[in-house]
């Protein structure tokens, strides 16, 4: 399994100045992924515009889970995925998950983590259609299945 990417340059996504919302985040350069393993090889491309929250991490677990840490590169893919929905919803979580062990991040803290998106990402899947179109203008995303 292989992931490769540089961090992005983000900045607080505010309308105006002083207006930011403490959570969201707007890419400032294009960032680039790519990521292979037995199942499946994908690249993603993010052009500046987009917004992130990072991980949607609740409030009580950050401690334990930073929303813009270790694992920021598989919450950007995951935010892509869902504001695109080029994939399904499981796929999307399932994605997150291998970058996360691509990263080296353990099977329990992995775990725990794919399972709160699974059970709560819903919320965060459903999005407008013009917010789906509008996304899909900033993110490519190529994907082949390992033969």
């Amino acid at each position: 399994m292989k992931f490769t990417c540089e961090l992005p340059l983000i900045a607080p996504a505010a309308a105006r100045y002083g207006e930011w919302d403490g959570k969201n985040w707007r890419q400032l350069e294009t960032w680039r992924a790519e990521f292979s393993s037995v199942r499946v090889t994908w690249s993603m491309v993010i052009h500046p515009g987009f917004v992130t929250d990072g991980g949607s991490i609740p409030q009580r677990l950050q401690g334990h889970f930073s929303p813009l840490g270790f694992c920021f590169a598989a919450y950007l893919v995951h935010d892509g995925l869902y504001g695109t929905h080029y994939v399904d919803r499981p796929e999307a979580d399932l994605v997150m998950c291998e970058i996360m062990e691509a990263l080296g991040v353990g099977r329990i803290n992995r775990n725990l983590q794919w399972a709160g998106v699974r059970a709560a990402g819903w919320t965060a899947w459903n999005k407008p259609a013009e917010l789906i179109e509008h996304n899909r203008r900033l993110i490519e995303w190529h994907r082949e299945a390992v033969k």
